[in-house]
Formats: structure tokens, sequence, C-alpha cells
């Protein structure tokens, strides 16, 4: 039941992204098997090789990046967020502080102007988005 329940949760917090997120492909997934048996999440492709897996754990929620390459779909990292959002109503403003927290990242580490284009680009509408909230 709570399965159900998570998943209900998870295409909650998915319909609200899609509305102001939707170049970033926010959908419901399914988490690999672990120890917790957590099964749903919101799925957010945040850059090309990046995303964001934010998933019910309880009446909490929790983030997790996930690197992937972009070619063959092989996940080369996982990091968990160390923010969590305590209720469903927090989850969708926690779930753009992740999605900022990443690409603040990108940008502050890209190689070259040219490759922090996009994740500035992005951090721009997600700055904008979370000072609406």
């Amino acid at each position: 039941m709570a399965s159900r329940a998570d998943k209900k949760r998870a295409r909650d917090l998915v319909d609200t992204l899609v509305w102001d997120l939707p170049e970033m492909n926010p959908r419901v997934g399914t988490l690999p098997p672990n120890p917790g048996g957590l099964e749903h999440a919101a799925e957010i492709d945040v850059l090309p090789g990046i995303k964001a897996l934010c998933f019910p754990d309880g009446d909490a929620w929790r983030g997790l990046l996930v690197q992937y390459d972009a070619a063959t779909g092989a996940v080369t990292g996982t990091m968990e967020h160390q923010i969590r959002a305590h209720s469903d109503e927090d989850a969708p403003r926690w779930a753009q502080l992740v999605i900022y927290d990443i690409l603040a990242s990108a940008v502050k580490s890209a190689p070259s102007e040219a490759a922090a284009a996009i994740p500035r680009e992005r951090l721009a509408k997600v700055s904008q988005l979370l000072e609406r909230l």
C-alpha cells in the first residue's frame, strides 16, 4: 500500500514540476533495488548526463544526483543531497532547490564559458522560480 501512495506522491510532484520546468522532462521513475525498499521517484533531467531523483521516504523526501553516460545510460556516479523536505507541501520548492544546487555546481565547475551556458541559463530560470515561492 505504501508503494501505491508513494507513486502518487511522486506523480503529484512531477505534475507540479512539469509546469515550470518542461525542458527538464520531469516524470515518474523507479529507483533501483535498495535496502529501504523505496520504489518511486520524480526523475528530472537537469542536464545531459545528470538527473535528479526526488523520492518519498516515510513522511520526508530525499534527493539523489545521478551522473550517467548520455550515450549508454550507464550510471557513473551518485550522490545524495543533504537537505530533505519534511512534507509533501515542501516538496516542490525543495525539489527546485535540489535542481538549483546541481546547476550551481555545474556552472562553477564548467571548464569553459561555453560549457557553462546551458547550466547558467537553467540556473537563472530556477532562481526566478524560487523567488516566486
